[in-house]
């Protein structure tokens, strides 16, 4: 079978794309080879917040719930659900007759296995953090106790920023180096080859939602086609570019705006632009003295001209925003905006005399093999060095930024994107800038507290207004910049 290539000039943040219709009805097979510019770090979707992980993942593994096109929460493993009136209680219905991979039949055992799983080790524990307990009712039958009124809660066990998937009760407990890629989605692990490629192959037993629940965002009746999907490791746009226009690969997940005019030349590849893709941030790295210092920090946030660093990063596919919602989405809030893109040298040079910055150099850490924050990096360098501020790039491919995000050793700046996270409320931003977990290293009182209002607000009113005060707190300490 032959495949039109596709080209993602930005790759979409929002819950999927709309594809023209085709001139035929589709028929079954072929081989769809995806050439992925992020290096895949897992499979396992609870060890993961990373784009790669997602792509892939999200074939193998479904949740109890999930989003339809356009945000709204959906059934999928679950054929229905119910909150208390107190928002406490969940219970969870479960479809009959769904399939693992691996020929056993769902229940509700391996949902609860499944949910303590990410409850203990997951990347995302605040999905599960006011969980008090999970219990198998009966073989299709879950019921969710929180500890305190949680009436977000199915909010973020749908995201699919971290899909928080069901597996069988045996694989859910063993230790996770010794994890296995076996799900209930509609593609089975075949073969993974580190740094090269990930194949997938269509699983024929999967069970299908009903006819009356059409396609809708990550649910609904879920068709496969194509026999098998490989994802292949290619971090070079150039790579990338030509492959498509080879034939090699049938779609290419990171292509640079200047290079879509070769494409639409061809009468093989379409184009396709989505924007918003993901926010452009940089993250200080509060565990460093430098970090630490609020003076430095303002310093940078004042000083910068982000339109230059956009520009030059993207080639113009950019828009401005400041905060960690986008413009017209319910939660968005102008809260924090007097902080941005102020381009104030002058004054930046002054807060960076009352700092404890004394000339040395600073480890800006960046992912090589996506060239939108490689670029920014070196944007930035080049505008701190105007401040006075010396800096050195430190590119890594994504599985290692990852690792040294975490380590917190070396970066004093991490510039890197917040993709799926803002496009689906203001739940998944939490965890990045409160917690044990936060990507700065150093919690705030206040900044916990919003947190949690965000999370246990009865009312969407009550919400809304502790995400504003997270955001205006973490703008307004200058932890983190949202670039655009």
């Amino acid at each position: 079978m032959k495949f039109r290539a596709m080209a993602a000039a930005a790759l979409a943040a929002t819950l999927g794309l709309t594809a023209p219709a085709s001139a035929q009805d589709p028929a079954k097979g072929g081989d769809l080879v995806v050439a992925m510019a992020v290096t895949l770090p897992s499979v396992d979707p609870h060890a993961s917040t990373g784009v790669a992980t997602r792509y892939v993942s999200a074939h193998m593994f479904e949740g109890v719930v999930t989003r339809g096109e356009t945000g709204d929460i959906i059934p999928q493993l679950a054929a229905s659900y119910e909150m208390s009136d107190d928002a406490r209680t969940y219970t969870f219905t479960l479809r009959d007759g769904v399939r693992f991979h691996d020929g056993s039949t769902l229940d509700a055992g391996d949902v609860v296995a499944s949910l303590q799983r990410m409850k203990d080790a997951g990347v995302d524990q605040g999905v599960m953090a006011l969980v008090e307990n999970l219990e198998a009712v009966d073989d299709l039958t879950v019921r969710v106790t929180m500890s305190e009124p949680h009436p977000t809660f199915l909010d973020s066990l749908s995201s699919p920023r971290v899909i928080v998937g069901i597996m069988p009760e045996e694989i859910a407990a063993l230790p996770k180096e010794e994890f296995k890629p076996v799900g209930t989605g509609p593609f089975e692990f075949v073969e993974w080859v580190p740094d090269s490629h990930i194949r997938l192959a269509r699983f024929e037993a999967y069970s299908q939602q009903a006819e009356a629940t059409p396609r809708d965002g990550f649910g609904g009746k879920r068709t496969v086609y194509v026999d098998t999907v490989t994802f292949r490791t290619v971090p070079e746009a150039g790579a990338q570019i030509a492959g498509l226009l080879t034939g090699d690969y049938h779609i290419a997940d990171q292509v640079s705006p200047q290079d879509v005019p070769r494409l639409e030349a061809s009468d093989e590849v379409s184009a396709v632009k989505v924007l918003p893709w993901y926010m452009v941030h940089q993250t200080f790295n509060l565990t460093k003295p430098l970090g630490a210092d609020e003076y430095f920090r303002k310093a940078v946030q004042v000083g910068l001209d982000l339109e230059v660093l956009l520009d030059f990063a993207t080639g113009g596919n950019y828009v401005l925003g400041h905060g960690w919602q986008y413009d017209g989405f319910p939660y968005y809030s102008d809260a924090g905006i007097e902080t941005y893109n102020l381009g104030d040298v002058d004054k930046a040079k002054e807060l960076l005399a009352q700092s404890a910055y004394d000339g040395e150099e600073i480890e800006i850490l960046t992912i090589s093999d996506e060239a939108a924050l490689r670029d920014y990096a070196i944007a930035l360098a080049d505008q701190l060095g105007k401040l006075g501020i010396k800096t050195r790039i430190n590119a890594q491919n994504a599985a290692t930024w990852s690792a040294l995000r975490v380590e917190r050793e070396s970066w004093t700046i991490i510039i890197g994107g917040f993709g799926m996270a803002p496009s689906i409320g203001p739940f998944g931003m939490l965890r990045h800038f409160s917690g044990d977990g936060s990507l700065q290293g150093v919690t705030f009182p206040e900044i916990e507290d919003a947190a949690h209002r965000v999370r246990t607000g009865l009312t969407f009113e009550e919400r809304k207004k502790a995400f504003e005060d997270y955001q205006a707190g973490v703008l307004g300490k200058a932890i983190s910049i949202r670039a655009g």
